[in-house]
């Protein structure tokens, strides 16, 4: 899960991960060996700790529904 977290932080793509039965949307903000931050369309921050997750998605493509990774990244610096 780890490499699939550091992979999405380097390309500013969006992920889910699965956290006690809950799916967390956003962007990954930052990544370590103990955790992840996600940047959500709200611009609110979720720290998780990485021996919660219990898988993580990364979609292939964005609905036209959904925000832009870039977009959603570039809001979460400001």
């Amino acid at each position: 899960m780890g490499t699939a977290l550091n992979r999405a932080h380097d390309h500013d793509a969006i992920v889910e991960v699965l956290v006690g039965g809950q799916w967390l949307t956003g962007v990954v903000a930052g990544v370590d060996g103990y955790g992840v931050v996600l940047v959500d369309a709200q611009n609110d921050h979720s720290v998780v700790r990485m021996d919660a997750i219990s898988a993580v998605r990364v979609p292939g493509r964005l609905a036209e529904h959904q925000i832009e990774a870039r977009d959603l990244y570039d809001a979460s610096v400001c």
